[in-house]
């Protein structure tokens, strides 16, 4: 739990959302505007990617990304005392919360065509700027509010990755890394195979995530944490 209670001087931190390896996630809100967003914690210490924080590299990319339809707007970043922050676009519920409050366990064919359209496109858009997110899963997926109450937003960039240099012009090569990168249940077979990822694996777990959304299950595991 952070001893930090203001982001900026601006953003009053709120209530607690969530925690991952290194991040933790919270509401706040804004004093100016009174509107509600999201701030990301990271402590300075914790650089899994040896020379910056993932909570560094995520800010970076979604800049370059621009804020695009599906995808969270980076609004401030910088070094709050011995932690990094991010403030974003605050969004609705994730697909992986909403599964578990679904009748069923599953959606409906047509709920996971529309969204699955949507991820199609956001896929598309980052990979046309040279990323590929590389952690595909429910918990990734928020959907928003209010009038992007009906739109699917893709979170979490920390291991986003470039496959293509935009000045040399080359892909990264198809090589033995020995590294499982993502979620297991959804990566991809490369994945599984220590191969380095590029945009077919995030397709790839795209496929396996819609049809645990359609299912409720997949074959080669008991729930999405396996």
């Amino acid at each position: 739990m952070s001893d930090i209670v203001r982001i900026d001087g601006r953003y009053t931190l709120k209530e607690h959302l969530g925690t991952g390896s290194c991040a933790t996630v919270y509401h706040a809100q804004d004093i100016i505007t009174k509107q509600i967003v999201a701030v990301k914690l990271e402590p300075t210490a914790c650089k899994p990617m040896s020379h910056k924080t993932h909570l560094e590299h995520e800010y970076q990319v979604l800049s370059e990304l621009g804020g695009a339809t599906g995808l969270p707007r980076p609004i401030w970043f910088s070094r709050e005392g011995s932690y990094q922050a991010m403030v974003i676009d605050n969004l609705g519920p994730s697909l992986d919360g909403l599964l578990n409050t679904s009748p069923d366990g599953a959606f409906p064919l047509h709920h996971v065509a529309t969204l699955g359209l949507q991820m199609v496109s956001s896929f598309t858009y980052i990979h046309s700027h040279h990323f590929i997110h590389r952690d595909i899963k429910l918990q990734n997926m928020l959907m928003g509010l209010m009038e992007s109450k009906d739109t699917v937003f893709l979170i979490d960039f920390g291991i986003a990755k470039q496959y293509w240099h935009p000045s040399s012009h080359i892909h990264i090569p198809m090589e033995k890394t020995d590294e499982l990168v993502g979620t297991p249940a959804f990566t991809s077979l490369n994945s599984h195979l220590g191969l380095e990822l590029s945009q077919r694996d995030d397709f790839e777990a795209l496929a396996y995530m819609l049809l645990f959304l359609c299912n409720g299950s997949l074959l080669w595991l008991v729930s999405p944490g396996d």
